[in-house]
């Protein structure tokens, strides 16, 4: 399926985002690398930490999607969690984009780590990290294997 067009536009903004992302851990397929406490509390810390100090804030006019910003809203904290993982040398293929809804129903994006073949879900909705299978997000769109690539569930995840 087509990318969001804000995605399209963010990969003008930052085209470095669509390169894949190198060293040791990156190299490695989502599969192979185990998740250890150490990666577990890598990605705990940075979901809390963006989640505390990204200032929540809606859109104003069209959907812009950023990364690395002081406030922004749902698509741009889980941009900036992807961000500061990919600095710490995870695998890009491993970090993909969900497209969602909340309990309210409203359009949500989060996080979604693939490794040990699982899917945990990284929000700013919660500090805690949730599998996904926990989680009630039925997830309608998400990066696939490169980050171009979007794939569209519908209702089903």
């Amino acid at each position: 399926m087509i990318p969001p067009f804000a995605w399209t536009q963010l990969l003008m903004r930052h085209p470095e985002l669509k390169l894949p992302s190198k060293g040791k851990l990156a190299m490695a397929s989502p599969m192979a690398v185990k998740l250890t406490p150490s990666l577990m509390f890598q990605i705990a810390k940075i979901n809390q930490d963006v989640n505390h100090t990204m200032i929540a804030k809606a859109d104003v006019g069209p959907d812009k999607w950023d990364v690395d910003v002081p406030a922004g809203d749902c698509e741009d904290h889980a941009l900036t969690k992807r961000s500061r993982l990919l600095k710490l040398d995870w695998p890009s293929v491993a970090l993909s984009i969900a497209i969602t809804k909340t309990a309210k129903g409203e359009a949500h994006a989060v996080l979604i780590v693939r490794i040990d073949a699982s899917l945990y879900v990284l929000d700013n909705l919660r500090d805690e990290i949730w599998p996904l299978a926990k989680t009630k997000y039925k997830i309608e769109k998400m990066q696939g294997a490169t980050p171009n690539e979007w794939i569209e569930f519908g209702h089903e995840a």
